[in-house]
């Protein structure tokens, strides 16, 4: 029956992960960068929300994004923001004018909407909360690190929970967007237990090289 047959495939559709979609929208994006590390600092953000754009036409916008930029030469980066619902791309601060032109001219449809956003952030130190004495002398640094760009009616606030050793070889990160984070002191527990807890530390850590940036002259 083709009802039948309808249904499996919606079925099937469903069964894809989350990683697999964002694979799936980024396939055709061959000149994007590996990471915001090789774009030339400063850094600018621009937010591309998608709006009521279908899966299929929103990969179609990123492959004439990349197509576009290549043509001219502009290194970028980007990534899914807003529970799959925006592009955060980032570029060098002396390209945005030129950007915004480019994607001005790809977007004709009033589903979208294109806002330049330089990020503002503040680092803070943070103190692991509840540690017992015998570790008072343990080998890690923790902070916290608050972004938030200039137009909050198109994108989130972002915090991040940073972790590293004193030697700066391993380095962790855990991410919140919007409202929705802990409270500082609840930080400070967290960066208990990822000093008192290996396996949680261990599900944190990560190899992204951005990280590294952060704490460099900390």
């Amino acid at each position: 029956m083709k009802l039948s047959g309808w249904q499996g495939q919606q079925n099937r559709r469903s069964s894809k992960s989350h990683k697999e979609k964002q694979i799936d929208l980024f396939k055709h994006a061959t000149h994007m960068k590996e990471g915001p590390v090789e774009i030339k600092i400063p850094h600018f953000h621009l937010e591309m929300v998608f709006g009521r754009l279908f899966e299929k036409l929103r990969s179609e916008q990123i492959y004439l994004l990349d197509q576009a930029l290549a043509a001219h030469r502009i290194p970028y980066f980007t990534s899914l923001v807003s529970k799959g619902h925006a592009l955060d791309i980032v570029i060098n601060q002396g390209q945005a004018e030129a950007v915004r032109a480019i994607i001005d001219e790809l977007q004709k449809s009033p589903d979208h909407i294109v806002r330049i956003t330089s990020r503002i952030g503040d680092w803070c130190e943070l103190e692991p909360q509840g540690l017992p004495r015998h570790l008072m002398s343990h080998q890690w640094e923790f902070a916290v690190y608050y972004e938030y760009p200039d137009n909050l009616d198109f994108s989130l606030r972002k915090t991040e929970f940073l972790f590293t050793n004193n030697s700066r070889t391993v380095f962790g990160i855990r991410e919140w967007y919007g409202d929705d984070r802990p409270n500082h002191n609840a930080l400070g527990k967290m960066a208990t237990k990822i000093i008192m807890d290996e396996k949680f530390r261990n599900t944190l850590i990560s190899a992204d090289p951005n990280l590294q940036l952060k704490w460099k002259d900390r």
